[in-house]
């Protein structure tokens, strides 16, 4: 496989537990791919920062839900000499992982969802994916911090790990809202999906 480098590169957050996320799928690439390179950089909150990291001819994959400004400004921006990546969402693998995550959350069939992502969060394909999977009908939202969010029905948290996006959805008030997206391996493996689409390409 290619020498290049894979940088997982992510917002950032105060909270604790998001750097462990993010930490856990690079392990988990590692795992996979034992002689692979993977760094993990941030654009805000959290050390190290993407643009102190070496990334000269290395493969950026964006850990966005969407096409954003931190898709289009700030990552090339931090990693200018990189080959940017696709980002890892949507994708019907983390499409996959939310519906567990709602599973867990006490969701039941038939129960209608609200899918709440932050702002760049390509939404619409998202909410068609999930409601696929789960045969009801999905609401595309998002999470604004002044707008309340809809209580009946379940709302499905569309983030990569916990944060204060994460904290907002928790206390909207809906009785089932379910955990971030998280350590999970289906993450990894489009990461990984994407780094080879990119590397394959350049």
């Amino acid at each position: 496989m290619t020498s290049r480098a894979l940088v997982l590169a992510a917002h950032g957050s105060k909270d604790p537990g998001y750097t462990a996320v993010f930490q856990w799928i690079a392990d988990r690439i590692v795992g996979t791919w034992p002689d692979q390179d993977v760094l993990v950089g941030y654009l805000d909150h959290c050390e190290p920062r993407l643009a102190d990291l070496p990334t000269a001819g290395a493969v950026v994959v964006p850990m966005l839900l969407g096409s954003s400004f931190h898709l289009t400004v700030d990552i090339p921006a931090a990693a200018p000499d990189a080959v940017i990546a696709e980002p890892i969402g949507p994708d019907p693998r983390l499409m996959a992982a939310v519906a567990d995550r709602l599973a867990e959350a006490g969701w039941t069939a038939g129960t209608p969802v609200t899918l709440a992502a932050v702002g760049g969060a390509s939404l619409a394909d998202a909410a068609a994916q999930l409601a696929e999977l789960l045969d009801v009908v999905v609401t595309p939202v998002l999470a604004e911090a002044d707008q309340p969010l809809p209580t009946d029905g379940a709302v499905a948290s569309y983030l990569l790990a916990p944060g204060h996006f994460a904290d907002v959805l928790a206390s909207c008030g809906a009785a089932i809202v379910s955990a971030p997206i998280g350590a999970d391996p289906r993450v990894a493996e489009v990461a990984m999906s994407r780094y080879d689409a990119a590397a394959a390409i350049f």
